[in-house]
C-alpha cells in the first residue's frame, strides 16, 4: 500500500484519497475465530489509517483542498446480526474520520 501511494504522490501529487475497502461473511459472534477478526479489521479498518497515513504528506501538499472520503455503513451505527467483527471496523471507520477531520483541518485536508 504505502509504495504505491508514495509512487503516485511523488510522481504526479495527490488531491483526495477514497478509502472504500471492505468484505465480511456471516459468522455468530461466538463462532469466530481471531484470525478472521483480525482478517476483516486489516482490511477494513487499519487499512483505512495506514492509507491515509501514507496520503497525509501529499494531500498537505495539494494545490486544492487535500481531502479523504472514508466509506463506512449503516453497520456503524445500527449493528446487524452475524457479522460483528464488520459493524466494529465500520464504527472504528467513522471514528477514525472524525478524529483525523479534527487533527488535519489546518493542514490542508478535508475528511
Amino acid at each position: 500500500m504505502k509504495k504505491v501511494v508514495t509512487e503516485i504522490g511523488e510522481k504526479k501529487g495527490l488531491d483526495f484519497l477514497i478509502n472504500n475497502a471492505g468484505t465480511t461473511k456471516r459468522w455468530r459472534a461466538e463462532d469466530l475465530s481471531e484470525e478472521y477478526w483480525d482478517k476483516i479489521h486489516r482490511l477494513d479498518l487499519d487499512a483505512v489509517f495506514y492509507m491515509s497515513q501514507y496520503a497525509y504528506p501529499y494531500l498537505k501538499k495539494s494545490k486544492h483542498v487535500g481531502r479523504i472520503v472514508n466509506i463506512s455503513s449503516m453497520a456503524a451505527h445500527l449493528g446487524f446480526e452475524e457479522v460483528v467483527p464488520y459493524c466494529s471496523t465500520k464504527a472504528g471507520v467513522t471514528g477514525i474520520t472524525r478524529g483525523l477531520a479534527i487533527e488535519w483541518v489546518n493542514d490542508n485536508i478535508l475528511d
